[in-house]
């Protein structure tokens, strides 16, 4: 019995295949085929169209399968990428190591892993490749970490989510929005029907299992947080999970994304940064923001040129100290969306709904106000000449 034979035993839901129908002899071709099946492979095990037509829907029936069709590809190459849903990791390696959760035998022997997440959908024609998108896809086919350091809503997450859509890869996603601690990563103790057993976290599963992470606002992270990583990206490359050494997966690759200006967080330990490929992101230029608002949904009508032009100076009058308030991309389509559903006839209304509203400062919103009013003059200026 094969490793995926095991693995499909061990799953939730078991589908069972008519013997040496096209189906059978696809999915036998995908799990055994390391490289991407070509048209002649296609055709060999039932028919072209027929059988391209069905690697197309295999990430539409599986969420732990993945499908990719290359574009402008003469053989229409497939590339599948296969998840486990309840993985088997490793045995541990190495000495047993104190725990760091105060775990008894008793729980070291109960450990319980979670099952996969979902495999992420990409965006599709929606997402707008950033300039560094390719940098980053190059340095992971490296094996190296990313860090994203930028201003809000500038795409640091959505890139990471869509380079593991297009690669097939599961995501999992950990918010440091409010802080989060070792436990948080490597999971906690708990107690059902008067037992107790380890249940890993995702991260943990991740590392062992040779998934994906983002951590986003990682410099919100306690410090024991960064140390604990720290051992996982350096040698021996292991990490601890209820006492127990499991080696890093060399597959597992770790995405973290930060704002260095966002208000309770602290800088990043130098040691920390160094085992990142460091991609920092600006803020978009006019026809950047322009570009994204239009894929989503901004018409070319007599108020974009404002909204963009607002956004524009907002961002200009934080660089220059003043405003701590950072616009982001996500209020300037809340505008968009405030306009298009007719709940606004005025873009200054929607402006500042979608936007003022959201500044907390009452000084702040009074020189967003201004900004908004100084914009309303300029533009009209220009459509008066």
């Amino acid at each position: 019995m094969t490793t995926n034979q095991k693995n499909l035993l061990t799953a939730p839901l078991v589908l069972r295949v008519r013997s040496n129908g096209e189906l059978d002899k696809l999915m036998r071709s995908l799990l055994t085929t390391d490289h991407p099946l070509s048209a002649k492979e296609l055709r060999n095990i039932g028919g072209l169209r027929r059988s391209a037509g069905l690697v197309r829907r295999l990430d539409q029936w599986f969420d732990n399968v993945k499908v990719v069709v290359e574009r402008g590809d003469p053989e229409k190459k497939a590339k599948l990428s296969y998840v486990d849903i309840a993985p088997r990791p490793p045995e541990a390696v190495g000495t047993e190591v104190p725990s760091l959760d105060n775990t008894d035998d008793e729980v070291v022997s109960n450990i319980r892993w979670p099952q996969a997440p979902p495999m992420i959908e990409s965006l599709g024609d929606i997402f707008r490749e950033p300039t560094w998108f390719k940098t980053m896809k190059k340095m992971v086919d490296l094996g190296r970490h990313i860090a994203l350091s930028g201003p809000p809503g500038v795409g640091k997450d959505t890139a990471v989510q869509e380079l593991a859509a297009t690669e097939g890869k599961v995501l999992v996603t950990v918010s440091g929005d409010a802080g989060f601690r070792r436990r948080d990563l490597v999971g906690s103790v708990n107690i059902r029907n008067g037992k107790s057993f380890m249940e890993v976290a995702e991260y943990a599963a991740a590392v062992v299992n040779g998934w994906w992470v983002l951590l986003t606002e990682v410099n919100a992270a306690d410090a024991d947080a960064l140390m604990f990583i720290n051992a996982q990206l350096a040698p021996p490359y292991v990490i601890n999970i209820a006492g127990k050494s499991y080696p890093v997966h060399p597959d597992f690759r770790l995405f973290v994304s930060y704002n260095p200006g966002l208000v309770g967080t602290k800088p990043l330990p130098q040691s920390f940064k160094d085992r990142f490929f460091p991609i920092q992101i600006p803020f978009f230029s006019a026809h950047q923001l322009k570009s994204l608002l239009m894929a989503h949904g901004m018409l070319e009508n007599s108020w974009s040129g404002f909204l963009v032009q607002f956004a524009m100076d907002m961002w200009s009058a934080h660089e220059r100290g003043q405003l701590r308030y950072q616009v982001t991309s996500r209020r300037m389509m809340d505008v968009v969306a405030l306009m298009n559903a007719g709940i606004c006839d005025d873009v200054k209304d929607a402006i500042y709904q979608a936007a003022i509203c959201a500044i907390d400062s009452p000084i702040e919103t009074k020189t967003a106000s201004t900004i908004l009013n100084q914009v309303h003059v300029e533009v009209e200026n220009v459509s008066q000449l």
